[in-house]
């Protein structure tokens, strides 16, 4: 099965938007304080529906999967993706 995350590119741009970064917050209901750890580990809240429409938005952004990548099930078992290697030291 895959897992969709938010490109990493997205992320970074969260992270330096004070106000979008907020906003992604009250979004998937997290506090400002948890928002730092869910933007480091890139987590999967940041692909709930209603985040994704926003960032789709505020961007101006054709299609919501143009912010997304897919990580293959293989890929994740292995602990391959960046936030599980930065997890794991």
């Amino acid at each position: 099965m895959e897992r969709f995350l938010l490109k990493q590119e997205y992320v970074d741009k969260i992270k330096n938007d004070q106000i979008l970064y907020g906003q992604i917050a009250y979004l998937i209901g997290v506090t400002i304080l948890s928002m730092r750890a869910v933007l480091n580990e890139n987590s999967p809240k940041l692909t709930q529906a209603s985040a994704l429409r926003h960032l789709k938005n505020y961007w101006g952004i054709e299609n919501e999967s143009e912010l997304l990548e897919v990580i293959p099930d293989s890929e994740d078992n292995n602990n391959t993706h960046p936030s599980i290697m930065q997890a794991s030291h």
